[in-house]
């Protein structure tokens, strides 16, 4: 039976239930005001008795509002866009993660040093070094930005021609190097916090 429920889970379509068609691109806006009343309709306090699971709502709003799992939910629905090989991030998105490794590597080593200075003298010693990796972080931070949006410029394109034109090799090309550049935007906003709170 668990298992007939996890099937179930992943084939369920959110565009549907936001009565939405499948396309790469939805107005976040618009998306969040279907999210609003469909609250209001389906909402444990207000109905007594309801076909549509509340946690069914949020879990489809959170799929579509988020570019990257909405892409990859498309292509999950999309049954001969999915390639079972996996997938490494494009030329470009690589590129830039090797412009930035030797960033990772260097926190790394700060925070462990950081981590055996034991005296408040030892630690004010490492304020310029850490002062110059928050400034790195953000520039960083801002050329993943730029990438992302890119990215997220070739999706509303392809989106303009939907769904005459439907490259999901590309899409999924697409899906990959945002959920890498998320990721990766992540893990340095995280680095950047620890910084600036003193650890």
């Amino acid at each position: 039976m668990k298992n007939r429920g996890d099937a179930q889970a992943r084939k369920a379509d959110h565009f549907a239930l936001f009565d939405e068609p499948r396309r790469p691109w939805l107005d976040p806006e618009e998306l969040k005001q279907k999210f609003h009343a469909l609250t209001v309709v389906h909402h444990p306090d207000l109905v007594v008795e309801d076909s549509v699971d509340f946690t069914a709502v949020n879990a489809a709003y959170q799929n579509l509002c988020d570019p990257v799992k909405r892409l990859r939910h498309l292509l999950e629905l999309e049954a001969s866009a999915l390639d079972p090989q996996p997938m490494t991030p494009s030329p470009e998105t690589t590129e830039l993660f090797m412009q930035f490794a030797p960033l990772q590597q260097t926190l790394a080593g700060f925070l462990s040093r950081h981590a055996k200075a034991a005296s408040p003298v030892a630690q004010a010693l490492l304020c310029e070094e850490k002062f110059a990796l928050l400034a790195e972080i953000e520039s960083v931070m801002e050329a993943l930005q730029a990438r992302q949006t890119r990215l997220y410029d070739q999706v509303r394109a392809i989106d303009a021609g939907w769904p005459v034109h439907r490259p999901f090799d590309v899409l999924r090309t697409l899906q990959h190097d945002l959920a890498y550049l998320q990721k990766w935007s992540d893990q340095f906003r995280a680095a950047a916090a620890q910084l600036a709170t003193g650890f």
